[in-house]
């Protein structure tokens, strides 16, 4: 299927109505978070949502949504900024077919390369908590970080509490500073 997709950042009055019909399938957390968590968000500055959106015989359908914000990790005392994607998810019904990748790397990592053209950004973090989401960042280039918990060397991210017993990965904006930045993890 071939599909236009443009893109909109969350809004209160236009985009109201269409989070109720977004679902992407079992993982509950997400769909709860665009309908009753996402405005908030943006609203408070805690993080800008954007939707993925594609207009089907003058339906509007929410194909994906992502969650933009500023975080950092330390690693080894030095402090790291990164952005975090910290929801993503694709309806249910467009799934399996490169949406959530190409938009990850053709919308997603853009956008921080254009951030990064201002202020400092190493990466894009990434928290995952199923062994589905697990596979699917790490197919798409997110490197785990969560084995550097030796006791010598602790990689420290701010989170919100939502993230207990994630993996951290870390994608990388350009090719070499993830490479850089992992190995002083492990020293």
């Amino acid at each position: 299927m071939d599909i236009e997709l443009y893109e909109e950042r969350l809004d209160d009055i236009k985009h109201f109505e269409i989070v109720d019909y977004f679902s992407c399938g079992i993982y509950e957390p997400l769909n709860t978070f665009i309908k009753d968590c996402a405005f908030e968000y943006n609203r408070n500055g805690i993080g800008n949502t954007f939707l993925l959106l594609c207009n089907q015989e003058g339906n509007i359908d929410i194909v994906c949504y992502y969650t933009l914000r500023a975080n950092s990790l330390c690693i080894n005392h030095e402090y790291i900024p990164v952005i975090e994607i910290s929801r993503f998810a694709v309806n249910k019904d467009y799934q399996r077919q490169g949406i959530g990748t190409s938009c990850i790397l053709n919308v997603i990592v853009n956008k921080v390369l254009d951030v990064k053209k201002h202020i400092g950004v190493a990466g894009i973090l990434v928290f995952a908590d199923t062994q589905e989401s697990l596979s699917f960042y790490k197919k798409i280039g997110f490197k785990d970080f969560s084995d550097i918990q030796d006791g010598k060397n602790k990689i420290l991210v701010v989170d919100d509490g939502f993230n207990e017993d994630c993996h951290v990965l870390i994608l990388g904006v350009d090719k070499n500073n993830i490479n850089e930045i992992y190995e002083k993890s492990r020293t």
